[in-house]
Order: C-alpha cells, then structure tokens, then sequence
C-alpha cells in the first residue's frame, strides 16, 4: 500500500522573476504538492505520519525565504526539503505563477524526485 499526502492550493506571495517590474514585487504562486510516504503510517497516531501543518509552514517558509529568478528553483528547494526527512519516499510539486503580464492564465512548473535516502 502506498500512502500519499497532497497539499492542493497553497497560494502564498513569493518575490520571484528576472524582470525589473518583478524584483521586490511579491506575486501570487499556487502550490500543489504530493508527498509519498515510505510506508503507511503504522498507528493513528501523528508521529506516524507527515504532520499536515508542518508541510504546509515549510513550503510558505521557503517560498518566502529570500527573491528567487526562477519558479523552478524554487520547486526544486521544495523537493529537496521533504525528500530530506526519512518518513519521505517521493515528492511532487506544481507551482503556478498566477501574477502575469501576458496572456495565459498561468505559468507552471513541475518538479518531483524520489527521495535519495531510498536510493
């Protein structure tokens, strides 16, 4: 059995982008993640699991944390952070740039790898 949380529609400001109207600008990214456990939780007991809170303090903590260029470092910094604890098989993470200048209605990335203390 496989055992996955999913964070949908985390929207938090971000100061992200290269142009010169972007930097110090905070826009508005919508987070969706997915993080695999390496096993199921084996009682209904929180310390047996991802704490739901936790994940989605970490993902604004790092949002916030400093300007980035680019939406994919970012997501990248997310992966890296959850696949880091041992509880973690796998994560994914979509962010959507929702602040744009041009036509579409938004900008996603993906991100995702496979935890390396599976490896």
């Amino acid at each position: 059995m496989k055992t996955t949380i999913s964070i949908v529609n985390l929207v938090t400001d971000v100061d992200i982008g290269i142009y010169p109207h972007e930097i110090g600008t905070p826009q508005a990214v919508r987070f969706d993640v997915d993080i695999t456990l390496r096993i199921p939780p084996i009682a209904d007991e929180i310390a047996h699991t991802l704490d739901y809170d936790d994940a989605q303090r970490l993902i604004i903590a790092l949002a916030q944390a400093q300007h980035y260029n680019l939406l994919e470092t970012l997501c990248s910094r997310i992966v890296n952070a959850f696949n880091a604890q041992p509880i973690v098989a796998h994560t994914h993470v979509r962010a959507q740039k929702l602040t744009l200048k041009n036509q579409c209605e938004a900008i996603v990335v993906q991100a995702e790898a496979h935890s390396p203390i599976n490896a």
